[in-house]
């Protein structure tokens, strides 16, 4: 099983108090859960497309990229 771990951060300033706010919300889905749905599925796909080298390092995607990318865009099974 494969799961994509979801970011979402935000920045609240506060300039009264000289002070921002950073938070960050995740959220773990299932990759079946980006199969089954076409938007969900081609917007994971370009999102995979647009990483760099350095990046899909970072995250431990550099073997089997190609594989995961066919995958999840259901070009292969």
């Amino acid at each position: 099983r494969a799961f994509v771990r979801v970011e979402r951060q935000t920045i609240w300033g506060l300039p009264t108090v000289g002070a921002a706010l950073f938070t960050i919300r995740t959220y773990l889905y299932g990759v079946e859960r980006f199969r089954v749905d076409p938007g969900l599925r081609a917007a994971l796909g370009a999102a995979l497309r647009s990483m760099s080298e350095e990046s899909r390092r970072y995250k431990g995607l550099g073997e089997g990229f190609g594989e995961l990318v066919e995958w999840v865009e259901g070009k292969s099974k």
